[in-house]
């Protein structure tokens, strides 16, 4: 079996991240994304890159959950004061490298450049949504295969 490695996360780790949010861990089957999803995924890259804290918001549902390099966040106005904390420590562009499909939801793949230590990084969002919006959304590393 190929292990799958994520600068330092394995899959363990990810269940164990899905895991710290009180929900378990879509399954990782493939397939093309909902279109709903979709238009909330360029919504959420617009947003960010238009640095648009209320657009960013309003992406997710009220009760929605994010895991994010080991803090979580619960509900809009956790997620408003992450994403305005986010806003003003970095200056950062998002791009699109794939969406795929995923059980519940998809994971966005994208590159994001910027003033942080580091300056580029490849991500995963795993999100799960609740009709347009989304319900939960892990952020991880891009996976590498080993």
């Amino acid at each position: 079996m190929k292990r799958i490695r994520v600068q330092g996360v394995n899959t363990k780790e990810m269940k164990d991240a899905w895991g710290s949010l009180g929900t378990a861990a879509p399954p990782e089957a493939e397939a093309a994304p909902k279109a709903g999803i979709v238009s909330t995924l360029a919504n959420f890259v617009k947003a960010n890159n238009d640095r648009n804290i209320d657009s960013v918001t309003a992406c997710y549902s009220k009760d929605a959950v994010v895991y994010d390099d080991g803090q979580i966040m619960r509900g809009t106005d956790e997620i408003r004061q992450w994403i305005a904390g986010l806003f003003q420590k970095f200056q950062y562009v998002v791009t699109t490298t794939s969406v795929r499909g995923a059980t519940n939801g998809a994971i966005l793949t994208a590159t994001i450049i910027g003033n942080f230590p580091g300056g580029h990084v490849s991500l995963d969002y795993h999100c799960r949504t609740l009709g347009d919006k989304f319900e939960v959304m892990v952020i991880l590393p891009t996976s590498v295969a080993k």
